[in-house]
């Protein structure tokens, strides 16, 4: 369902004609879409308090289970589009019903306001979470608040000059959790569409199964990606490049590891071996000497192992690179090793004592 919201520069849809497409839809049972069980949309900026009501009635009497709702509320300019009893029915009687929300930092600090809470311009990604949380208290499961009108340092704590800008955050916050979605920014003015792509994308991605934060994070990614590839049109800010995923990679160029470490396959055993309680002991400084101890031997053990099979490939290598190559390993292997017992001795532990410990077999997973 395609409903444009400003089919004239400075004219509002007229309401009685989005009802009676609403209506249409309802007529010809395309609750749910028939062919597409779980998409559902509505592209358009809801102009008015009558409107945001509408669609809001629908909502309820339907009772989708999936909605991503992006506000168009502030121009580029820094206009407020939307008037304040919109702004209204759009915070009471819309947000309750949407999963994602997706407003970008101006538009998050006119619904803010409207609430009636006091909020200053952001200076940190930590004001940007704050807007979030807030936000997220009015209604909507998840919100998405959008970066891009506010670049950071890659520290990224604080924002910078013009010279400084190299990160762009989208800030996720929804399930008491949240995600930060970093990407670079880039110095374009080929941004037009990039709100209305990210919602379409993320609602695409919920469609077909996602969860939010893994629907929106490849949205982000895929709309970084089109600001990228863009092209300049015309004299004025160009669009976005919609296609560039048609190339064949399935992962937004930069993106290889993260879209790896995504894939149901590598996830698992990625945090399994990650995020283990050893390492992040390790990390905190509560790991317990002895337990470090007995990690150093069973490293110098495995070395030993893996020493005892270069030299087995040697002597097992028909040609003379293969033989030199596991060679090589070897030698580097027992360097490797001398630093190691050189590491134990300052955690008082001998080479005899080392010795004297077993190879420890694992547990299978």
């Amino acid at each position: 369902m395609c409903l444009r919201g400003m089919p004239d520069y400075d004219m509002p849809f007229e309401h009685d004609v989005f009802l009676c497409q609403l209506k249409l839809l309802e007529y010809k049972n395309f609750w749910p879409l028939p062919m597409y069980s779980h998409l559902y949309g509505i592209k358009g900026m809801l102009a008015s308090a009558e409107t945001i009501r509408t669609v809001a009635s629908a909502f309820r009497t339907h009772d989708l289970p999936v909605s991503v709702v992006d506000p168009v509320m502030v121009s580029k300019s820094g206009a407020q589009l939307l008037p304040k009893n919109a702004v209204q029915a759009l915070r009471e009687e819309l947000l309750k019903f949407t999963t994602v929300f997706t407003p970008n930092v101006p538009e998050a600090q006119v619904l803010l306001q409207d609430a009636g809470q006091t909020i200053a311009d952001p200076r940190s990604l930590e004001d940007i979470i704050d807007m979030a949380k807030r936000i997220h208290a009015l209604g909507p499961r998840y919100v998405l608040v959008k970066g891009g009108h506010m670049p950071l340092h890659k520290d990224p704590s604080d924002i910078r000059g013009e010279h400084g800008r190299q990160a762009v955050v989208n800030v996720l916050y929804g399930n008491d959790e949240i995600t930060l979605i970093e990407m670079d920014y880039i110095n374009t003015k080929n941004t037009h569409g990039t709100g209305c792509s990210l919602a379409s994308a993320i609602a695409c991605n919920l469609a077909s199964g996602q969860d939010v934060p893994v629907a929106v994070r490849k949205a982000s990614r895929y709309v970084a990606a089109a600001i990228k590839t863009s092209s300049d049109l015309g004299r004025g800010s160009g669009p976005i490049n919609h296609f560039h995923s048609t190339y064949s990679l399935p992962f937004a160029p930069g993106d290889f590891v993260e879209y790896l470490l995504n894939r149901s396959d590598v996830k698992g055993v990625w945090g399994d071996y990650t995020e283990h309680e050893f390492v992040n002991r390790l990390a905190d400084g509560t790991l317990p000497i002895d337990a470090f101890k007995y990690f150093l031997i069973q490293d110098y053990l495995f070395l030993i192992q893996f020493a005892r099979a270069n030299a087995l490939a040697s002597y097992k290598g028909k040609a003379m690179s293969d033989i030199a190559r596991s060679a090589d390993i070897l030698n580097h292997t027992r360097q490797e090793i001398a630093l190691h017992i050189r590491c134990c001795e300052e955690f008082g532990i001998s080479e005899n004592e080392i010795s004297s410990y077993q190879e420890h077999q694992g547990r299978p997973r």
